[in-house]
């Protein structure tokens, strides 16, 4: 599988033909905390709530099934670091109140979270599949309900649902997911996709 990350809104837009995965992504040991949402060329979307395992496997059926793949996930998908090397927002919208950066609780769960989901998903993906990666990042919701998260973020990928763009940024250094792993990649890091709150 070759991972490429997806910089900018324009270079999303142009991919929007092809086939749609988003997952809200948890990571916990039994609990179906993971939101699916599948999007396929017909218009159909199709979402459910799975555990870990089960939304790594279905995101490889997607994936097994197409030669090219856009994969949204809703977890920090690259790291920052200020010029003394100590970790740092990736862009004001991380600086919120209450500020959710990357590297703070659930930021860093759900980065190691995306590593290992990453990595089983590569390790089980045909070597010539493209899957062309975007960052999620939904704030505000306190509903339970992640499969609703995930067809909100396949909603405004596709510009059905108000939504805001924005690269990864800061002074410091940069770290795409991609170098996190042996994924063959680049060190570019994928866009961030903010959905407006429902």
């Amino acid at each position: 599988m070759q991972l490429s990350p997806v910089t900018t809104k324009e270079a999303a837009s142009a991919l929007r033909n092809c086939p749609l995965v988003a997952v809200d992504l948890g990571f916990s040991n039994t609990a179906k905390s993971c939101g699916v949402a599948h999007y396929s060329e017909g218009g159909t979307l199709h979402t459910e709530e799975l555990t870990f395992a089960d939304a790594v496997a279905a995101v490889a059926g997607s994936v097994r099934s197409s030669r090219e793949c856009v994969l949204i996930l809703e977890a920090p998908l690259s790291a920052a670091f200020d010029e003394k090397g100590n970790p740092c927002p990736r862009h004001d919208i991380e600086r919120s109140d209450p500020p959710r950066w990357w590297s703070i609780g659930a930021g860093a769960a759900m980065a190691l979270a995306a590593l290992h989901f990453c990595r089983r998903l590569h390790d089980r993906s045909p070597a010539d599949v493209r899957l062309n990666l975007v960052e999620g990042f939904v704030t505000g919701d306190k509903s339970k309900d992640h499969s609703t998260v995930a067809g909100r973020l396949v909603k405004a990928f596709l510009g059905e649902h108000p939504a805001q763009w924005f690269p990864v940024a800061c002074e410091g250094q940069i770290v795409s997911i991609t170098e996190w792993f042996r994924a063959p990649s680049g060190t570019d890091c994928p866009v961030i996709l903010k959905p407006k709150r429902a």
